[in-house]
């Protein structure tokens, strides 16, 4: 399989449509920090996991997500166009996105996972993941990325090593024969035993010896079982110890992240906390209903007026027409001819005295001397009316039963008196939606911050297999007694495989005596037939023990070859693999008299990558195909001369390497790099490069203003 080009579109930092043309042997991928390289690697890390899932949100470039409208859509699709055994494919993994009417999220459909076959009619398309693990099985990609140094070190775990053996060698064909054996062996034992047991002048000893031995087996079998057991257990706490001494960067790594996350989140709850946002219990028990008032407070108080103005007349008109009415009732006076009075406040009090005095009806003009009839009428007229006025005995009912109008016009004094604090409480109601706007957006920046730091987690546990969260948040409190479980394992094994060695041996010698029994009996040949397949059953033990010798010896040659090449003029060793005490294969690197070298980060890298050409070389002479390898950061330790020597022989392996890598790259300012061409110029590389760096300008505090831009530079 070798990879023609990469595509990807809406991935993280990767926006709208983006193409990378990949070299058959060396492709270089230039890029700083935070420029794309590690999302580059997951997308297609993204893309080879072939389990499709809707957990992909994670993924989508918030750059993206905000150039959309409301109910807009968009597609997140990571690609490759790759030959495999001379036919052309294509594996596409994409989902689509669409951004919600709130503006506020996006949903998400679930994931295509296509393939196709170029033919010269066009496209025939296929199942994507059956297609990948036809053309690069699961087996292999495990080989194929690796994120940075430290992810290196999964080589030298005792599953991967055991994976390779029984992937490559011909172990895996000879354990079922091996299997075999070993039953046939113990069913021969059996048939053995049972005949010897029939002949009665030996049935007594032969029942004794066969009762001897079937308890040593017994005996024997729980050992195994245990040494097993035992071996499993101190593989594991070595795994748990490489973990720990490879991880120490990653575990302050983790540390570090852990420390952010629980301020993240801590920051998160106190802004939910200041959060109001109950407006309608507020409206009333905070009177923020006030503060819609101001605009209109001004015709308010011209209605509440003009209310209280007519209010005030009909109470006046109402109370005088009640005064005439009692009046009239209580006093009679008759006219002459039996028509009605005048009013009895008509004509009113100042002008009937001004009659009396000037001794004449002004309303009639007629004479009205002193104690004349109507002198009289006038005094009496007069008296009426001034005692209405003070004798009330009957009760006037309110006009008015109700006080709203009052009220009205209390509320509105005291909210002209109090202009000044409703208009506080208008601009608290638009502070307090200020506020609560700006926490939401600040809570929306601490979820975003929260998520980046457990996908940095998630990346950060990427780099060292096998190793939990918890383990690296505990490194070195586990490790003291991680070493003495360990030591303990180990001294139990080697007791164990001593305890195993005795049984098999008065095993065998039991066996002996029992076989003698038959000497001369018709038993003899159920002797032999057993004594044959033991013999086959140990020819297959130490076929196995040979396959698996010589396959490690293949492994150990290619990997120096390319050790060799990594270090050339330099100091390198000898890379040796080997058992330990538990069984566990192990890579080192020995000296000329066989001591173990402890190398430095640069030489265990060159180890590594040697193992990882040697499996690659192998893969194709074993399963006549070969894969692409892609390195994130595989150089970080090595010196500028050890570096360039690293790319030249790069450069020159027949075989498809795409390296991301910060290397080439020249600091002008903070944050700030040119490409080195000098020095491109100097290697001459004859693979293709890239230059991958942010658009500027951009936000450093907000996701959605970052894009990766892609360069051909050859």
């Amino acid at each position: 399989m070798r990879i023609q080009s990469i595509e990807i579109k809406n991935f993280r930092s990767y926006v709208g449509q983006n193409r990378f043309e990949i070299n058959p042997g060396l492709t270089l991928i230039i890029g700083a920090n935070g420029e794309g390289k590690t999302n580059l690697y997951d997308a297609m890390d993204w893309l080879f996991e072939t389990n499709v899932h809707n957990d992909s949100k994670r993924v989508v470039s918030k750059k993206a997500v905000a150039s959309l409208n409301p109910g807009e859509t968009e597609e997140v699709m990571v690609a490759i166009d790759f030959e495999h055994n001379d036919s052309k494919y294509r594996i596409e993994k994409s989902f689509s996105f669409t951004k919600t009417d709130d503006d506020s999220d996006i949903r998400i459909s679930p994931i295509n996972f296509t393939g196709y076959l170029e033919e010269a009619s066009g496209r025939v398309p296929t199942d994507g993941a059956r297609l990948l693990d036809n053309c690069f099985n699961a087996s292999i990609r495990h080989f194929s990325l690796m994120a940075g140094e430290e992810s290196l070190k999964v080589l030298n775990q005792h599953s991967t090593l055991q994976y390779l053996i029984h992937t490559f060698s011909a172990i895996r064909h000879a354990e079922k024969f091996t299997a075999f054996t070993k039953l046939a062996s113990e069913l021969a034992q059996r048939a053995n035993q049972n005949a010897i047991s029939k002949n009665a002048k030996n049935k007594r000893e032969s029942d004794r010896m066969t009762r001897e031995i079937e308890d040593l087996t017994s005996r024997l079998r729980q050992q195994q079982s245990q040494l097993r057991n035992k071996q499993n257990e101190a593989r594991n706490y070595a795994t748990q110890i490489d973990a720990i001494v490879n991880s120490s960067e990653a575990s302050a790594e983790m540390r570090a992240f852990e420390s952010r996350l629980e301020k993240l989140k801590g920051e998160r709850a106190q802004c939910q906390a200041r959060i109001h946002e109950n407006y309608t219990v507020a409206l009333l028990d905070d009177l923020l209903v006030l503060g819609g008032i101001m605009p209109i407070l001004g015709e308010y108080s011209q209605k509440v007026a003009e209310a209280e103005r007519r209010r005030r007349k009909e109470e006046h008109d109402y109370i005088r027409k009640e005064g005439e009415r009692k009046a009239i009732k209580k006093i009679k006076l008759e006219l002459e001819n039996g028509a009605t009075p005048l009013p009895i406040y008509a004509p009113d009090e100042k002008f009937m005295r001004e009659m009396l005095h000037d001794h004449i009806c002004k309303v009639c003009g007629t004479p009205a001397p002193e104690g004349s009839a109507a002198y009289k009428y006038i005094q009496d007229k007069l008296n009426a009316y001034l005692k209405s006025l003070i004798n009330e005995e009957e009760e006037t009912k309110a006009y008015f039963t109700n006080s709203y109008i009052p009220q009205l016009a209390k509320r509105e004094t005291l909210i002209n008196n109090e202009k000044a604090d409703i208009a506080k409480i208008f601009q608290q109601v638009q502070d307090l939606i200020e506020f609560n706007e700006s926490r939401k957006k600040q809570l929306r920046m601490l979820e975003e911050n929260i998520a980046q730091v457990e996908e940095d987690q998630r990346k950060l546990q990427a780099r060292v297999p096998g190793v939990s969260k918890e383990v690296l948040l505990n490194n070195f409190v586990n490790l003291t007694n991680w070493n003495k479980y360990k030591s303990e394992c180990e001294l139990k094994i080697v007791n164990l495989e001593h305890s195993i060695d005795k049984l098999e041996y008065d095993i065998a010698q039991k066996r002996e005596g029992l076989n003698k029994l038959a000497k001369n009996t018709p038993a003899a040949i159920y002797s032999k037939i057993a004594d044959a397949f033991v013999c086959i059953q140990n020819a297959f033990k130490s076929a196995l023990i040979r396959n698996k010798t010589e396959f490690i010896l293949e492994l150990e040659k290619v990997a120096n070859k390319y050790l060799a090449k990594l270090n050339v003029e330099d100091f390198k060793g000898t890379i040796h693999i080997y058992a330990d005490v538990t069984g566990a294969m192990r890579i080192s690197l020995i000296d000329a008299d066989g001591t173990t070298i402890d190398p430095n980060k640069a030489l265990e890298t060159t180890m590594y990558m040697s193992v990882l050409f040697a499996v690659s070389e192998l893969t194709e002479i074993k399963k006549d195909d070969e894969y692409p390898l892609l390195f994130d950061a595989p150089t970080s330790s090595f010196a500028v001369g050890k570096e360039k020597d690293f790319f030249r022989i790069i450069d020159n392996l027949d075989k498809q390497i795409i390296i991301v890598t910060k290397s080439f790259l020249q600091e002008i300012g903070p944050n700030k790099y040119n490409l080195d061409h000098k020095l491109l110029e100097e290697l001459n590389l004859n693979g293709s490069v890239y230059r991958i760096e942010k658009q500027k300008p951009f936000d450093d505090k907000n996701q959605a203003t970052i894009q990766t831009i892609i360069t051909k530079v050859r």
